[in-house]
């Protein structure tokens, strides 16, 4: 790496390459495995929550659903706007409970599968690791 230079109080750093590394197709097959290893550890992270999300979120717009009802029917029968406004409250409390234990379960699920390819990168990056102390 070339030495900063700070330019209006902001620093620049410029960074060289070795442009003469031995085994370099080698070592870019192995830049792209591990970029694809590394996208689908964020693929499967991101997978742990989107079906809570889904799940807690639609729970919750049917909670608003049954509250809009019981306030709009609070002036015409109270009974009803009461007996209406019991599921729109659970809706809006039970969608925290569904949401962790949703991500729970679908976490244990995949930590396997996470693990393996935290594995499979590590391994990437030795052999990478290997090639440029030959």
């Amino acid at each position: 790496a070339e030495k900063a230079q700070p330019v209006n109080s902001k620093m620049i750093i410029k960074l060289k390459r070795n442009r003469h590394i031995a085994n370099k197709q080698e070592l870019t097959r192995l830049q792209r495995k591990f970029e694809a290893q590394l996208s689908q550890v964020d693929k499967l992270e991101r997978e742990k929550t989107v079906r809570a999300s889904a799940t807690a979120l639609t729970i919750g717009f049917l909670g608003s659903v049954f509250l809009a009802a019981s306030v709009m029917l609070f002036h015409y029968n109270i009974f009803l706007s009461f007996v209406l406004g019991i599921p729109g409250l659970i809706g809006w409390i039970l969608p925290y409970w569904v949401y962790t234990n949703i991500k729970t379960r679908r976490s244990q699920e995949l930590s396997p599968q996470i693990n393996k390819l935290y594995d499979l990168l590590y391994d990437t990056c030795e052999q990478a690791h290997k090639l440029l102390t030959l």
